[in-house]
């Protein structure tokens, strides 16, 4: 059982022993507050499905095409330029965590326009930048990561599911009905400080949208 797995109300998707794996594959250092994560919203009397963790290449290429394709539900980015392969720590374990929060009497809760998965990102976001040691065996300099959830980004962007950290904090979010050019994105640009602007009742992570 994954880290995350053993925790009193967490389940994982179609009792799959790999989507555990690929959860206990997250990053170490960040292990920590993706704890905090479910740990927060089960004390809001709500359950969590562990969904996806550690995609290798082939994986996160096979979610890209059928993003493309429009047979997935929610959106992936480019193999290699993924935070589910960890391309901010050198591909040593995931930055992300996908998970689905479950209603009371067990139910899924239908992410779009919810408030309690709104309530929640907010809360992800503003929990602020993490400095994350490399744990490589030739490391390199801390890295200042930045929570994030996919459920403020807009238009195909769009991944309520899908928490992060990323060192990702280029450009701006577009105007609403806008959609946002991620080849316009430079990738591994650092930020010292999130750039957090206020849209409607969501605070929103400028964002390199690195699913």
């Amino acid at each position: 059982m994954s880290f995350l797995s053993i925790l009193p109300g967490v389940t994982v998707k179609d009792q799959s022993a790999a989507t555990d794996a690929s959860v206990d594959r997250i990053y170490p250092p960040l292990r920590g507050k993706f704890t905090e994560l479910v740990n927060y919203i089960t004390s809001l009397g709500y359950g969590v499905q562990l969904n996806d963790g550690f995609r290798t290449r082939e994986v996160q290429a096979a979610r890209y095409s059928a993003s493309l394709a429009k047979r997935s539900r929610y959106p992936a980015a480019k193999p290699g330029t993924s935070t589910h392969e960890g391309v901010d720590v050198k591909f040593n374990g995931s930055q992300a965590l996908d998970l689905s929060i479950i209603n009371p009497d067990g139910v899924s809760m239908t992410p779009t326009n919810s408030q309690v998965y709104t309530g929640v990102g907010a809360w992800w976001q503003l929990q602020g930048p993490t400095l994350v040691p490399d744990i490589s065996p030739i490391p390199a300099a801390d890295k200042l990561l930045i929570p994030r959830w996919g459920g403020a980004w807009t238009g195909n962007f769009f991944d309520p599911v899908h928490f992060d950290f990323s060192i990702r904090a280029a450009n701006p979010l577009p105007p609403p009905g806008v959609e946002a050019d991620p080849i316009a994105v430079t990738p591994g640009t650092p930020s010292n400080e999130p750039e957090i602007a206020e849209r409607g009742a969501i605070p929103r992570i400028k964002s390199g949208y690195c699913l």
